[in-house]
């Protein structure tokens, strides 16, 4: 979850950055962006691509964020679900610390961030295993 939690930051600082909408009165976001982020593990064959959706008020505090991991194989062409539409089948939560999936993680995490600005997401520690 580390190593996916130091990508969602930069995902996150990403979709600020890039991408923004004109404030409005009837807009819902005072900015909206998405951030993505592919990369290749040879040691599973398989492309991780990386994703956050953002909505932020006119403070820049996070009101709305999905993020979510599309992972494919061009070895076996096995992998069609994201981690999200995995559910209970990623099969995370044994190997997990907190026994829990990483969906139910994500969606921890994604509450978790509601109310902060994207700085506070990218001081948040993070440990390497």
């Amino acid at each position: 979850m580390n190593k996916m939690l130091k990508v969602l930051v930069v995902c996150t600082l990403c979709a600020t950055a890039l991408v923004g909408c004109k404030k409005e009165a009837s807009a819902k976001f005072a900015k909206a962006g998405l951030g993505v982020v592919s990369n290749w593990s040879a040691e599973k064959g398989q492309v991780n691509t990386t994703f956050v959706a953002l909505g932020l008020d006119a403070d820049g505090k996070i009101q709305y964020i999905d993020l979510d991991v599309a992972q494919s194989s061009p070895v076996d062409g096995a992998l069609d679900k994201t981690k999200e539409e995995r559910g209970a089948d990623y099969g995370m939560a044994g190997a997990s610390g907190i026994k829990k999936e990483w969906d139910a993680q994500a969606v921890a995490f994604e509450e978790w961030c509601i109310g902060k600005t994207p700085a506070e997401v990218a001081a948040v520690e993070t440990m390497d295993y």
